[in-house]
């Protein structure tokens, strides 16, 4: 399992390192700008950027430091626009097990993160349409979480191996 689980990190940092970064937002200015979407505003997001944020406490702290050579983030998400919002789609096991849907202020919010990064992959017109596609599918789908953070466990999905599935579809 070691070997499958790099291998899927590895497709998402190879994919991230290839970004455009949009935006990386420090633990300081988090804490310092009220409301957190202050910090967000700045940023024009599209639908398929990803973003990544460090959280607090011993998983956070566990899953970061699973990562070989990166190990400044533990979750990630997929941003998802609608209707002039933005949100962020991510596999989590809170506050709903499977596929949850969040504002990205609160996504990035202190209160959940102290760092937070933006990155827009330079994916062709054909990929965008297909990774819109696949993410107006997820959202149908009711995915399970992935709590074993196995890969060979069919429909359930955990963050990294959530985007790094819907990349190699599009």
């Amino acid at each position: 399992m070691k070997t499958k689980t790099f291998v899927a990190v590895l497709a998402l940092v190879v994919a991230a390192n290839g970004c455009l970064v949009l935006q990386a937002f420090s633990p300081v200015r988090l804490n310092h700008i009220q409301p957190p979407t202050g910090t967000v505003q700045e940023v024009r997001f599209n639908t398929g950027d990803l973003v990544f944020r460090r959280g607090y406490g011993l998983v956070s702290d566990l899953l970061r430091k699973t990562g070989r050579r990166e190990q400044r983030f533990s979750h990630a998400g997929m941003v998802w626009i609608e209707q002039g919002k933005t949100y962020v789609l991510h596999m989590a096991a809170e506050p709903y097990s499977g596929l949850n849907r969040t504002a990205i202020a609160d996504f990035i919010s202190p209160d959940v993160a102290s760092e937070a990064a933006v990155y827009r992959l330079p994916l062709n017109a054909m990929s965008q349409h297909n990774l819109f596609d696949n993410l107006n599918r997820e959202q149908l789908m009711k995915r399970p979480f992935d709590d074993a953070f196995e890969l060979e466990n069919g429909m359930p999905q955990y963050c990294t191996e959530w985007i790094a599935g819907l990349l190699i579809r599009s």
